[in-house]
């Protein structure tokens, strides 16, 4: 980018998971250097692990927490050209991670921008085959038409790895409040609406993946489903077209588990898929 512009790297915690010091550390050692990084902190004030010098602490309560709100207060707070979300599990592969993800923003119809996760070293097939598939290795860029026919699945925005211009996400009139799940994706849609541009960028890439059980797995897809209704109603797509591009992922998952690890990659993945696809089954059938 010809200037570089301000940034502010925010990192939310809700309980200091053991990578929170490696993540503030990589946000700390971008090259170019951010304009501010700061930790907002929502777990037990004596949980609170040390922080290094030029990371601000913003603590609120965990009775309060809520995903929407809670990023428009970092929002309000923000003083800076762009706004960078990083939550504490998700590390910056290399130090030019701030740079990838601000790179895509030199395009003044960009509201939004998202980065790439990877599945850290020993997870299981079915996490990197997850990841793999939902984060491709080519970037891309999304317009509003993208959405119609295909709808949520294509557009796995994630504040664990995001970015937003941020005077014109204050003029969409920010986060949704009281949110409790997908404030990322409902964001970045409003952005497509308003005519604007969201980014995937391939090179902005994160470790970022989870041990989760099948308990786990069922409800997260389930808020998943529930959100996937909402968007689809908005713009009048059907059950059937969301059953057919579930179908479409499943498979390409399928197909990537295969090149994994052969029949014992399918069948973990197949497992996998069971719960999720439940889970996004139940939240689609229920009001959001």
């Amino acid at each position: 980018m010809a200037s570089f512009p301000s940034t502010t790297v925010t990192v939310l915690s809700r309980g200091a998971r053991e990578s929170l010091p490696d993540v503030l550390e990589a946000a700390l050692r971008c090259v170019p250097s951010p304009t501010a990084v700061t930790l907002v902190w929502s777990g037990p004030q004596e949980a609170l692990p040390a922080v290094r010098r030029g990371v601000t602490v913003q603590t609120i309560g965990t009775e309060t927490f809520d995903h929407g709100a809670t990023r428009q207060l970092v929002l309000d707070a923000c003083r800076t050209d762009i706004l960078a979300f990083l939550s504490d599990d998700a590390e910056p592969v290399r130090s030019d991670w701030l740079e990838a993800i601000a790179r895509p923003f030199a395009d003044p119809q960009v509201i939004a921008v998202y980065g790439r996760q990877l599945a850290r070293p020993g997870s299981s097939v079915a996490e990197r085959v997850f990841r793999h598939v939902r984060y491709p290795g080519e970037s891309r860029t999304i317009l509003e038409n993208d959405l119609r026919g295909s709808g949520e699945l294509t557009l796995p925005v994630s504040n664990a790895n995001a970015a937003y211009r941020v005077a014109a996400i204050r003029a969409l009139g920010g986060f949704p409040r009281t949110c409790t799940f997908g404030e990322d994706r409902l964001l970045a849609v409003a952005g497509l609406d308003a005519g604007w541009r969201v980014h995937y960028a391939a090179d902005a890439a994160v470790w970022h993946s989870h041990r989760l059980t099948w308990r786990e797995m069922l409800g997260r897809a389930r808020h998943a489903g529930a959100l996937s209704r909402f968007i689809d109603g908005e713009r009048g797509v059907s059950g059937f077209q969301s059953l057919r591009r579930a179908a479409e992922l499943g498979w390409r998952m399928v197909q990537a588990a295969w090149e994994c690890d052969g029949p014992r990659g399918v069948a973990e993945v197949l497992g996998a898929s069971v719960a999720r696809g439940l889970g996004f089954a139940l939240g689609r059938l229920r009001d959001r």
